[in-house]
């Protein structure tokens, strides 16, 4: 039983923990390796369910390309229209409906950069779509808290209460909270 546990630890304990995307450790990244990042969306980028994007992320993702990061988006969003608005403004390539944390999408991201995914971070808001689909991969994983905590309905506020529970036990690895 002790290694499930240790095994779940490991996959639902991100690499680093950050208040919003801003923070995230870019010069620490950069210096470790990293070639590339996957950006979640609703909660990461933008509050969840919208397509408007500030300049404030805008000026974010186009300092990351300019250090010669590549950058995707990946959601698990259905409604491409919107992903691919936000795509768009960002001048990103992206996949939809990424079925995160299985491997599929994130995979197709990475080939997208042309990278492998050791080489990329994922960044995201979530604990069992983004940390744990990115650890799947032995990805890098950055959890931002969310920019939109609210969930929609039952089921997405009870995933938010067990993530956050997990997150509590383990506040201490959480080292720029």
């Amino acid at each position: 039983m002790s290694a499930l546990w240790s095994y779940l630890e490991y996959c639902l304990t991100p690499d680093e923990c950050c208040a919003d995307i801003f923070s995230a450790p870019l010069d620490e990244l950069i210096k470790n390796g990293v070639a590339g990042i996957l950006l979640d969306v609703d909660g990461t980028i933008v509050e969840s369910g919208m397509s408007e994007v500030s300049e404030e992320v805008v000026w974010w993702v186009r300092s990351l390309v300019e250090q010669g990061l590549k950058v995707c988006i990946v959601s698990n969003s259905r409604q491409k229209w919107r992903i691919a608005k936000i795509a768009e403004k960002l001048e990103l390539p992206y996949v939809c409906h990424a079925a995160k944390p299985l491997r599929g999408g994130l995979r197709r991201a990475a080939c997208l950069l042309e990278l492998n995914p050791n080489q990329l971070t994922i960044i995201g808001d979530r604990l069992l779509t983004d940390v744990l689909g990115g650890k799947r991969l032995r990805m890098f994983t950055v959890r931002v808290e969310g920019a939109n905590l609210h969930g929609r309905g039952l089921m997405a506020w009870l995933v938010r209460l067990l993530e956050g529970c997990f997150a509590s036990m383990h506040r201490s690895r959480f080292s720029r909270l």
